[in-house]
């Protein structure tokens, strides 16, 4: 029997790569991980706030969300102490799920820019005992008819396709729960307020290393990195504070649809070609520079059972890739009869086809060489600003969720327009970072980088290329 004072059950300690995320967070260098849904619905009643509105569609969705994932109804306790574990809070409030800002012209890309960002730098609090998501709801009354939800999460507690897995699962929920607009519409003045009851017993999935994953003691933690790799254009600053800088960009569906045909003629991935893409706009920047390279890999696959795509939680791996400068010179100066773009995204492709495996091997030795938390997990991005010449270890990292399974239909009330997938900066690591989405047909990536860390000029340049490369591309 529950004590009827308590707040929480207890539930099972922190796993490995959960307390790496956390402590990324402890160590102020990490924020939060996002994905945001611009919407086209019926407009919004007259004599209904905006907030009321939002609230009172987003709790009928959320109601089953929290049912089917028991994810969501966990917390945080001792953080920061060798006992860290999930507790399972007995109560949801949908005031502290769902916020909504009523002026944010979000349709215009500087406002949507500034609106991620700040649900990036979202540190959620890791003590209060309070849920690790929310969605913030960016609304205007120009635009009646239109929202921007961003569903933002510890890492913690999702990966990047579980955010994907959760915002599929809210446009069917709402479009299913949605027929009656009317009955849903609430026309008071009164703010919508609701706690969701969520003290029954529920199974908290258990961690990758407890999944029967394709651990192999035998092998090396990590291959060896340079570490005179590229590392931004400024030294970290004493004291420094995590800064995001996010700028956003699309690759329409015509030219898109193009890079798919020719990427099957060339029996390469979409990632490598959007990683093509990535490296050579980074090197008309940054020319005559070693780089290293990471990538998250999902590693669901190799545990046993599978784990399932739709399941909550963290299970990538992190494929690192090192190019020193006689490597990226072939790259340019190949003898295959490819150009440099598809040369270098057959040999991705190829490197990613052939050390899926070991990433997802090498993943599961974190443990072992980390056996103490926090202060080891935690070490490992303080020594990042003594081991480096600039304070991080550098590089570049690529997130890509793929394609988005999800397709408006012509009786859904919700209607998915655009999809952007971002994160904040981890300033003792990537400096230039890209997450992509793509959404009905459309390529979507956030770039990102810590304020300070690269001239802004160069950033923006990098930007310009890494979508006219892929443009062009389409175009040949």
């Amino acid at each position: 029997m529950q004590d009827m004072d308590a707040k929480y059950i207890l539930r099972r300690p922190l796993g490995m790569f959960e307390k790496n995320q956390v402590a990324k967070q402890l160590t102020k260098g990490y924020a939060s991980v996002t994905l945001t849904a611009e919407l086209q619905h019926p407009p919004r009643p007259t004599n209904t706030t905006a907030t009321n509105f939002y609230k009172q569609h987003l709790k009928s969705a959320l109601l089953p969300l929290i049912q089917k994932h028991p994810m969501l109804r966990l917390s945080l306790l001792m953080a920061d102490k060798p006992a860290a574990r999930f507790v399972q809070l007995l109560h949801l409030q949908l005031d502290g799920l769902v916020i909504v800002t009523d002026q944010d012209r979000f349709w215009d890309q500087e406002t949507q820019e500034r609106i991620i960002t700040e649900e990036c730098q979202h540190e959620f609090d890791l003590f209060a005992l309070k849920p690790l998501w929310r969605l913030r709801v960016s609304c205007h009354d120009d635009a009646a008819d239109r929202c921007s939800i961003t569903l933002s999460v510890q890492h913690v507690i999702a990966d990047g396709l579980s955010t994907a897995t959760l915002w599929k699962d809210i446009l069917i929920y709402m479009n299913n729960s949605s027929g009656d607009m009317d009955s849903v519409n609430k026309v008071d003045g009164d703010t919508v307020s609701f706690s969701f009851d969520t003290s029954d017993d529920c199974e908290v999935p258990l961690p990758i290393e407890d999944r029967n994953g394709p651990k192999d003691t035998t092998i090396t933690a990590s291959d060896p990195m340079p570490a005179d790799g590229w590392q931004g254009d400024f030294p970290a600053p004493e004291g420094e504070t995590l800064d995001t800088v996010l700028h956003l960009a699309k690759v329409g569906d015509k030219a898109w649809t193009n890079l798919l045909r020719k990427a099957k003629m060339n029996s390469v991935s979409m990632h490598a070609v959007v990683y093509a893409a990535y490296l050579l706009s980074w090197m008309s920047v940054y020319p005559n520079q070693p780089v290293k390279t990471a990538t998250a890999i999902n590693c669901r696959t190799y545990c046993q059972p599978p784990i399932p795509d739709d399941e909550l939680g963290i299970f990538f791996g992190r494929y690192e890739c090192g190019w020193p400068l006689d490597k990226l010179d072939l790259l340019v100066n190949n003898s295959t009869g490819r150009s440099a773009f598809w040369n270098l995204a057959n040999i991705y492709h190829n490197l990613i086809q052939e050390n899926k495996l070991l990433t997802c091997q090498r993943s599961l030795l974190m443990g072992d060489s980390l056996p103490a938390y926090p202060d080891a997990y935690c070490d490992v991005w303080y020594n990042a600003r003594k081991n480096f010449k600039m304070g991080r270890s550098g590089g570049l990292n690529i997130s890509d969720l793929g394609r988005f399974n999800y397709s408006s239909g012509d009786d859904d009330l919700w209607k998915l327009e655009h999809l952007w997938f971002a994160q904040s900066v981890h300033f003792y690591a990537t400096i230039l970072a890209v997450n992509v989405v793509t959404a009905n047909g459309t390529m979507h990536a956030a770039i990102t980088w810590q304020r300070g860390s690269v001239l802004e000029n160069k950033a923006l340049r990098f930007i310009d290329l890494f979508i006219s490369t892929l443009e062009k591309e389409s175009s040949k």
